[in-house]
Order: C-alpha cells, then structure tokens, then sequence
C-alpha cells in the first residue's frame, strides 16, 4: 500500500510461522534456485542524485541480503550456472544478458547483446543459460517468438524464429529440457 509503482515486499514463512521480511522495495520479477535456496531478485534503490534506480541482490531466508550488482537497468534474473547468476541488463537502449560472480566483486561480464534495432519484450533462458528465448515486435504489430544460441563458438549468431502471434505473448519462462 505504501508504493506507487509495481514493488513489492519479498517474505518468506516457513511451516505455518509469522511471515519474516527478507527484502523491501522489490521488483515482481525474482529467480529461486532450488539446490542452494539462493533468492535472486531486484531491488529499487535512490541514487545521490535522487534517481530510482534497479539493482540485482541475493538472500536466503536464513541469511542477509547483499548487493550483486547496482548498475542501473539490471532488473531480471534468468538462471544460475558455472556458479554465474544470469540477468538482463536493459542500459542506453540496449538490452544485454549479463551474468555475475557472487563469490566475487566486479565479476560482471556480457553474455550477450541485441542490437540496438532490437528490443525484447521478454526474455528466458534454457536450464544450461546456452540458449536465449526472446519475444520481440515486428512492425505489423505480430508478436514472435525467436531464439538464439549464446554458446562462445565462433559462428555468427543467428536467431531463429519459431512461433508468430497476432496477440500477445507474455511472461516466458524455460519449464524443461523439451
């Protein structure tokens, strides 16, 4: 009730208890690795210049919460492998998949970047973060679903469409291997 935009509190309840507060002011927008228990979401922060800005952060419900990255822009995690959180990355009108070391600090390097033409709706990776799943607009109003293969061999990389729609396509996620 106290939020003007979509934020949110992030608790966690464990075995009909009080609910705890792990995190205020977060984005709807968050990944749980279910080995590790690892909570990886963003968070609103104010800069000193007074700007509201995202940053990506991780907790468990036992632990504290601690900053992974406060680059502005950096809002949706999308997966955890090779001990990397992999996270979208939206600055200067560009969209990046970026990933993050959490065991170190500035360890964050680009996976992989649209063109500026170029301008995801959503975005989703598979279990082993080697393929990007992307929606995406045409200029007939169609919605398209395309992926692209982020693995670091040297052919170009080319995206492949395979589902068009009139109507919208929203909130990808990856459910399995098929």
């Amino acid at each position: 009730k106290r939020y003007s935009t979509e934020t949110y509190d992030l608790y966690y309840r464990k075995n009909g208890q009080r609910p705890r507060i792990l995190a205020k002011n977060v984005h709807p927008l968050l990944f749980v690795d279910e080995f590790s228990r690892e909570i990886v979401f963003a968070r609103y922060w104010v800069n000193t210049q007074k700007q509201r800005r995202l940053g990506l952060y991780m907790t468990t419900p036992e632990g504290p919460m601690r900053c992974l990255v406060n680059e502005a822009g950096s809002f949706k995690p999308l997966g955890k492998k090779f001990g990397r959180v992999f996270y979208t990355s939206i600055k200067s009108g560009i969209t990046r998949v970026m990933s993050v070391d959490p065991e170190f600090k500035n360890s964050t390097r680009v996976e992989f970047a649209f063109p500026p033409s170029v301008h995801p709706l959503d975005l989703a990776l598979d279990k082993a973060c080697r393929d990007l799943f992307y929606v995406f607009e045409t200029p007939d109003f169609k919605k398209r679903l395309a992926v692209v293969s982020m693995r670091n061999d040297d052919r170009p990389i080319e995206p492949r469409q395979i589902f068009i729609s009139n109507g919208d396509i929203r909130a990808l996620t990856y459910a399995d291997d098929r």
